[in-house]
């Protein structure tokens, strides 16, 4: 079944007992709860205030952060309880004994009650709102943040993510999603269409 692997990263996550979320592209076809196209990867966001946690789940696994270097990102070993700061928001995981051999996880910013989005700070959004259970009860983050990531991007398959998304949203979800696109990148195509 085509969310085969969403619900193997559920399973995988059931014992983890702090917030996470799958996000990208699988968090739009798990809103939208239909296929709208293939996936390359799954990633799954945690807040950065939980990281340390999530290495103690994650101790059987090969856990690489992604920095970012001249010539692009590389993946570097994650040492041992190392806590990663802003810019780094990137860990790679692997695990060959698993029915999931790779994973991405991508930390996340918080303040108080609020999610903060990492690229312009003034951008929020009350925790309540931004992670959603789909109707397999897997924990999703909210379509409009996942589209505002995207939005940095130009690629394909984001411009096809927003167009199956868009005619979903609540008014609320267009309304934020605006706002978000008129501080973050006030020219942007979308704005117009939403």
């Amino acid at each position: 079944m085509y969310f085969s692997l969403p619900k193997k990263i559920n399973t995988l996550m059931n014992d983890f007992n702090y917030k996470w979320f799958i996000a990208g592209g699988w968090a739009i076809d798990l809103f939208i709860n239909e296929k709208t196209r293939e996936h390359n990867d799954i990633e799954i966001g945690i807040f950065r205030d939980d990281q340390d946690k999530l290495y103690q789940y994650f101790k059987k696994w090969d856990l690489k952060k992604v920095v970012k270097h001249q010539n692009g990102y590389l993946t570097e070993p994650l040492g041992e309880s190392e806590y990663l700061q802003m810019p780094v928001h990137e860990i790679h995981g692997y695990n060959n004994d698993s029915d999931i051999n790779e994973i991405e996880i991508l930390l996340n910013e918080k303040e108080g009650n609020n999610w903060i989005y990492r690229r312009e700070q003034r951008i929020k959004r009350e925790i309540d709102k931004v992670i959603l259970l789909s109707s397999f009860g897997i924990p999703i983050l909210c379509p409009e943040i996942v589209i505002l990531y995207k939005s940095a991007h130009n690629r394909e398959k984001d411009n096809k993510d927003f167009e199956n998304v868009l005619n979903k949203f609540s008014e609320n979800q267009r309304e934020w999603l605006k706002n978000a696109l008129m501080i973050s990148a006030p020219e942007h195509e979308w704005i117009n269409e939403i």
